[in-house]
């Protein structure tokens, strides 16, 4: 992932997901956040996890985000 690049996760990796009461969360919001939809939003340089909470359970998806190179 590229800074300032947004991405949406699939929510499909999740089994049996009650996509309605989910909660999104990010390890460190100076690299990445996500939003309560899900579109992650790179913000600088790192690796950050970023976590979906449902009722059936919880996925975490490390997510590295690099400068723009030519």
């Amino acid at each position: 992932m590229k800074i300032y690049e947004k991405v949406y996760y699939d929510l499909n990796n999740l089994v049996k997901t009650d996509k309605k009461n989910l909660t999104w969360e990010s390890s460190n919001k100076k690299i990445a956040t996500v939003t309560k939809k899900g579109i992650i939003h790179s913000l600088k340089d790192g690796t950050v996890n970023i976590k979906v909470k449902s009722s059936s359970g919880t996925d975490v998806l490390k997510v590295t985000v690099r400068s723009q190179t030519n």
